[in-house]
This record gives C-alpha cells, structure tokens and sequence, in this order.
C-alpha cells in the first residue's frame, strides 16, 4: 500500500512538471493578449469619443432639419399654384424664389445654370422662376424634400452654398416678414433658412466622420491580431488543459493511496484508542449492567409498591405511613393472600421511584418544606392520576403550587358563578386550576370532573355536563385544597381524588426550622449545600446525556466502528468525565456530610422551636378562639433566633448576611458546571473558617441562647392572646414540655400529672384517712400508683404505705409548704 502511493507521487511528480512548463509559455502568451486588448480597449475608446462627439454635432442639425420640413409641411400647393399666377410678385417674395433656384441650381434641370454653376442674374427673375420651379407644384415639392439626401450624399454643387448667403443676408429675408406679403413664399423663406444651417452643421462634422473611418479601420486591424494570439492562447490552453487533467488523474491517484495508507494508520490509532477506553469502561459498564438486571427484575414489585404508596399512603402522617409500609403493604409482597411473593427492592424509599433528586430539591426551592413527608406527598400530587385533594391547615401546599405552576394557575372556590364555565375554559385550554379553601361537601355539578367521566371520540376525550360539551385538553390539572385540619369527606369523594394529608408534622417543621436557623447562622453551609446539590444534578444530567448520545451512536452505527473518530472521541470525553465526577461526587459526600454534621449540631434549636409551635397548635383544646398560624409563628422563630444575644448591629448585619447568601443559592440554580465548581471549592475554605471561629465562640453558649430566645420570644406572642385564667396553665404546658424533650422529666409521670385519672378500682381507705383524706383523691392516688408502679418501684403498693403511715401523711399535708417537706416514709422524690 505504501510502495503503491509512492510510486503514483513519482509519476504525478513527472507530470507536473510537464504541466509547468506549458503553463510558463501560456502565461508568456497570456501576457502578449492582455498587451494587445489594452491597445485595442485604447482604440475602442478613443473610436468611442470620436462617435459621440459626431454624433452630438449631427444632433444639434436634426432641429434646422425638422424646422425645414415642418416648413416645407406647412406649405399650401394651392397658394403656390397662386403664386404662379401673380404677374408682379410683392416685395421679397422675388427674392425667396431665387434662393430656391439658387440651391436646387445643378439639381434641377429646369434651372438654367453657367459654366461655374452659377445661376445668372437675369434667370434669377420672377418670370424664369415660375418657369424653372412652379411648372409642376408637386414635383417641385418632392424635390424640396429630397433635398435632404442630396445634401447627405454631397451632390449639391458647393458654389450654390456661396450664391445663397446673400439672400440670407436680406432685412426681410426673415419668415415672419414674409409671412406678412405671402403665406407660401414664407414657407419656402423658412425652408432655405433651416436647410442652409442644416448643410453648415453637416459640414462641420464631416472631418470629424473622416476622423472616425480612419480610427474604426485602425480598431479592425488591432481586432485582427488579437484574434491571432487569442487563437494561439487558445490552442497552448488547450493542450495544458489535456496535460492538467492527466496530472489531475494522477494526483487523485496518489492522494488516494496517501489517504488510505493514512486511514489504515489512523485506523489503528483509533481502534487503539477505542480498545483503550472500552477497556476502562468495562468495569463501569459490565456493573451498569448488572444493576439494571436487577432493577428490571425487581422494577415491577417496586412500581407495585409505589403505586400503592400513592394510592393510599396520602392522608396518613409520617408515623402511620411507616407502620402501613411496614405491616402491611410489604408483608403482602413478601408473603401475597394468592400466588407468589412479589420481588422488590429491600428498603427501597417510595420517593426516589417517584421522583428524582433534582426534582425533589425543585420542590424546596418552590417553598416546599425539606422533610420527606413533604416531598413525598409533592411527588403523590404530581404522579397520581386522580386529582389531588389537599388536606393543608398550615397553607404550605397550596403556597408550593402557586409558585410551582406560576402564573398559568387559575384561582377559584367553590360556590362562585362562574366556577363551571372557568372551570371548562381551563379543562379545554389545558391550564391548571385550583379549587382553595373547600369545605367538607362538594358540589354535585363539580363530580364528573372530580371523577373524570369522560367520552372517548377518535383521538380526544369529551367531558359532558348537562348539555354543555368540551375536549378534555391532555395538560389540564386540577387541584383541590382545604384549610380544614382534619376534614370528614364522604367514601365516593375520597374514592374519586387523591387525598393528600399536607399537615405539618412535628419532624418535618423540626426539618423547616433546621434549615431556617442554618441559614441564619451559617448561611456559607446553606448556600454550599444549595450548591452541592445543583452540581451533582447536572452532573447527573451531563453524564446521562453523554451515555445516551454513546449508545445512541453504537446502536446507530454501520460499517466499521473503528473510523467513527467522533465516537471514539465521545468514548475518550466519557471516561474522563466520569473519572472526574467520581472524584467530585467523593468530594461532594465528604463536603455534605461535614454539613450535616455541622448544621446538626442547631437541631436543638429546631426541635425546641417545633415543640413550642405543637404546643401552641394544642391550645384550641382549652378555648376555641386559640388558632395560630404556622406563617405567623415562623415569623416570630425567626425573631428569636434574630434577636438572641445580639446588638441591633449585629441584628442588621446577619439580615443582611442572610439576604446575601438567599441571592447567592438563586444564583446557583443558573451557573455552569465549571463556575459552580469554581464557586463550591472557594467555598470550602469560608467554612472551615467558619467552623474554627464556631469552635472558639463557644456553640453550647449560642445554642443555650437561641433556645431562650424563641421560647421567650413565642411564649409572650402565644400571651398576647390568652385569657388571664389560662396564661398559667400554657406556661406550665411548655415548661413539662421542655423537661420531658430534655430528659429531665419522664413522659410518664407528666402523663400522670396531666391526666389526674380516677382509678375504677379503689380499696377502702381506711378510717385515719378518712379525716382529712376525700375518696376522690383517694381514687387519684390509687391511679397513680397504678400508673408509676411498673415504671419507678417506689410506688409500688404505694395506697397500702399510705393507709399504714396515716398520721404522718396528715401532718406532712397539713404543713404550711408540704411541697418543701420530705415526704413520709421511705419515698423521696
């Protein structure tokens, strides 16, 4: 292959060399007809100027011709045969005859002429002029008309042209003086005028027609040779035209053996290159595989359980979402009433079959609350077929799909007029649209959309409402939503939507507020956090898109894959790439875990926050006018923790931080893998400083205060709201609260406290206790005892030690503090 392409570059060497030379005597002949096309292009010219200059003179005599005629037109052969009859023409009218028989002298044979051609001047009467000129009118005006062309071929004798100037030269030879003494000769009078200046005009340009003959006879002849050496240029074009094509062959030739012995060698470099990356790939590929195997083979018992999940996990809080999970959704795929057990993947979450990380970090970034449950009825709303309802006392849901659909979102509630026709205007636009605040019945009209009756007609469906018919469009989305906290809907409503129970559960506002004070106190782990997760979704997206596009062209691929050098390249981009995510993705778990285990170290804060907000949620049970809203307690959390321990400086400067670092994570979601990555490792640094500068400011301290903080700051907003006879009762409400959520107390024994429950079975208490004792706190007593005793052995037949110590129990009750005298007994508490 090589020998062959070396010798085809030899001959077409040869060739072109032959080539060359011919081509040297074509340009010198090339060079010789652009020599003779500047002299002929110089001739043109030159004949050109000499034309239009003859050409405008011959112009300027086309009007004294047209005049001429334009007389000779107005002449009257009547009054001429007039004329003729005049024995003694007037003055002047003598004198235009003889002009005319002057100019027409040696032209008409009438005119009696000498030998010099000039007419005498006894011939030049009246009488010899009607005889030479008038005999015949109309031959004599054919005659004046012809004139033109005799002057044009230079037949008028020139001495008529010298005999005529004195006549032009009379006073009165003028036409408009003429005119007055006889119309015909005043005709004729214009007619010599304009003739004579039309002869002068030919005249003056006839040196300039000789000039022009001599050049176009001198432009022929420069024609002429330019035609040879054209002819000769030609001819030595054609032959290294013949000689080019046979070079031309042979470097075609050539070129196409250099090309395929330059393939070949690419074509091993490639299938290097390729061997190399698949190589590398193998590993990664052959463990792609073998997941996807095992997905495809636990797929269908995972989309089983999901769909359950969305079909009834809905209206359950987190706790009886994890139980029905546990005991009975997955006990009936393990071991299934019919058939075989179905296989699915073991602690598999629900969520992440319904929807991504990405979607799932969109759903925060839309106003969602972080916690799972939250997340997880996001991704029941969105999947489920039936329309959602929402069961949304705080307004978190119905604050999401606001920001989710935007502006596109259409608004109404339920007992309005034109809810129906909107409603149809929406169904068949394909907008989405929210039905808020509903109560516990539902409008009969409302069922078949609810239900979604619809009719089925070639390729669109028809919703049908009494006689009003509309195509039901493929986008359309219907959502409904209810303030109520616990909402008793009938079996078919509940059948027909998707219940989707949005209440805030005590981990998930504890998972809201975490992510509140974070940002407050360390708004760089907030924002690297928000940054993280953006960078490892597209790093996600790059890589899917880079495998897709690879498969893509494998799948596509024909003939030898070895020469598809972009393929390979993609291949080569492939490994590189997922070299350096699995290095990032490394980093970006190290990075994440040393966030949480930062931002866990403010959970304290939220759990107290989210225990102060139940507790206030509680209170409707003591008065029914105590309803707070979660938007107005977050409000006053994130005064607490704003205000604790700082100065109205430092106030103003974490506000602002804050505001800062909020700007920054919006900023995030538009940047470009590389600035995001530039933006994350600069990062890193701020936090470990941040970190160093936690570890010396004393945390505990900052902890101990932010808790103080939003406890005072909640409690005096829930005060504010109080009846007097009840500010006591929530004060202690939230101080058993407190101890119990920090181990001081047992919720066991606060339980009993709270609970002050009679027991069903009370032994006589005796006639000592009788005195002082009623039988209705004998009976709590018993109950307590029944309560603590499996839990604290002192109480142990606790009523039993009573009866026996009577009296030393009377004296301790009757003292003025008992609560600060040790209790009777060997009980100490």
């Amino acid at each position: 292959m090589l020998f062959s392409a070396e010798e085809k570059s030899r001959i077409a060497e040869r060739i072109a060399t032959n080539v060359q030379h011919e081509k040297e005597g074509v340009e010198l002949e090339n060079e010789k007809a652009k020599i003779e096309e500047e002299k002929v292009a110089n001739i043109q010219s030159e004949v050109s100027l000499k034309q239009a200059d003859a050409m405008n003179d011959l112009q300027q005599a086309e009007p004294a011709l047209e005049r001429a005629m334009h007389a000779l037109d107005s002449l009257d052969r009547k009054d001429l045969g007039n004329c003729k009859t005049m024995a003694k023409p007037p003055s002047g009218v003598e004198d235009v005859f003889g002009a005319v028989m002057v100019l027409l002298a040696g032209t008409n044979p009438n005119i009696i002429i000498q030998r010099n051609g000039k007419v005498r001047e006894k011939e030049r009467t009246w009488e010899a002029s009607k005889k030479a000129l008038l005999g015949n009118i109309n031959t004599f005006m054919d005659e004046l008309k012809n004139f033109k062309s005799l002057i044009d071929n230079n037949v008028v004798p020139e001495i008529n042209w010298k005999e005529i100037r004195p006549f032009i030269a009379l006073e009165h030879f003028l036409p408009e003086i003429i005119e007055k003494r006889n119309s015909a000769a005043a005709g004729l009078c214009a007619w010599v005028i304009n003739i004579v200046n039309y002869h002068d005009i030919v005249q003056l340009v006839e040196p300039k027609r000789i000039a022009l003959r001599a050049a176009n006879d001198q432009l022929d002849v420069a024609n002429k040779a330019l035609i040879a050496v054209q002819e000769r240029v030609a001819a030595l074009q054609e032959k290294l035209d013949v000689l080019t094509t046979e070079y031309n062959a042979a470097e075609s030739q050539r070129l196409e053996a250099q090309s395929i012995a330059e393939k070949g060698k690419t074509k091993l470099e490639l299938a290097r290159r390729l061997i190399t990356a698949l190589g590398s790939e193998e590993a990664r590929w052959n463990e792609g595989v073998k997941t996807l195997s095992e997905e495809r083979h636990l797929l269908l018992g995972d989309c089983l359980l999901a769909s359950a999940f969305i079909s009834y996990i809905g209206p359950f809080s987190k706790q009886y979402r994890e139980k029905l999970m546990e005991d009975t959704l997955i006990p009936l795929l393990i071991k299934p009433p019919v058939g075989i057990p179905v296989p699915f993947t073991q602690d598999m979450e629900p969520i992440g079959l319904m929807s991504s990380e990405a979607e799932v970090a969109e759903f925060q970034t839309q106003g969602l609350p972080a916690d799972s449950v939250s997340s997880e009825n996001a991704a029941i709303v969105l999947r489920s077929a039936r329309y959602p309802l929402m069961v949304d006392p705080q307004l978190q849901a119905i604050k999401w799909i606001k920001k989710r659909e935007g502006p596109n979102l259409q608004t109404a509630r339920l007992g309005q007029k034109n809810l129906i026709s909107r409603l149809f205007s929406a169904i068949e636009n394909g907008n989405p649209f929210l039905i808020e605040n509903m109560g516990e019945n539902i409008e009969p009209s409302l069922m078949p959309i609810i239900s979604r009756v619809t009719t089925k007609r070639g390729n669109k469906n028809y919703l049908i409402i009494g006689d009003k018919e509309v195509v039901v469009s493929s986008a359309f989305k219907l959502y409904l939503h209810t303030k109520l906290s616990n909402p008793h809907y009938p079996p078919e409503i509940q059948a027909e939507t998707t219940v989707v129970n949005f209440s805030v559960t005590q981990l998930g506002l504890e998972e809201q507020l975490l992510s509140i004070v974070v940002r407050f106190e360390r708004p760089d782990l907030a924002s690297q956090r928000a940054a993280l997760i953006m960078q490892q979704n597209l790093f996600t997206i790059k890589v899917k898109k880079l495998e897709d596009n690879i498969l893509k062209r494998l799948a596509e691929a024909t003939g030898d894959i070895t020469e598809d050098r972009s393929l390979i390249e993609e291949l080569e981009l492939s490994k590189k790439l997922s070299n350096e995510i699995a290095i990032k993705l490394e980093e970006s778990r190290l990075t994440s875990e040393k966030i949480d285990a930062t931002s866990e170290k403010y959970r304290p804060v939220a759990r107290r926050g989210a225990l102060l907000f139940f507790v206030m949620n509680s209170l409707y049970k003591i008065h029914s006018y105590y309803m707070f809203s979660l938007k107005s307690f977050l409000s006053f959390f994130f005064r607490g923790i704003t205000i604790a321990g700082k100065s109205i400086s430092d106030i103003s400067n974490s506000a602002n931080n804050m505001k800062d670092n909020e700007e920054m994570i919006a900023s995030s979601q538009e940047m470009d893998l590389d600035t995001l990555g530039e933006q994350i490792a600069k990062r890193v640094a701020l936090i470990e400083e941040n970190d160093r500068l936690s570890e010396s400011a004393n945390l505990p301290s900052r902890l101990k205060d932010l808790m103080q903080s939003i406890s005072i700051v909640i409690y005096d907003f829930i005060r504010m709201g109080l009846f007097e006879n009840h500010k006591l009762i929530v004060a202690t409400m939230i101080a058993l609260r407190i101890q119990v959520d920090e181990g001081y107390l047992d919720q066991v024994y606060v339980q009993a406290l709270l609970r002050g429950r009679y027991a069903d079975e009370v032994a006589p208490r005796g006639e000592e206790l009788s005195k002082w004792l009623s039988e209705s706190a004998w009976a709590r007593i018993k109950a307590v005892e029944e309560d603590l005793s499996l839990l604290d052995s002192r109480f142990e037949n606790f009523t039993e030690r009573m009866a026996s110590d009577a009296e030393d129990w009377e004296e301790w009750y009757n003292t003025r503090n008992p609560e600060n005298e040790p209790m009777p007994g060997d009980l100490k508490i």
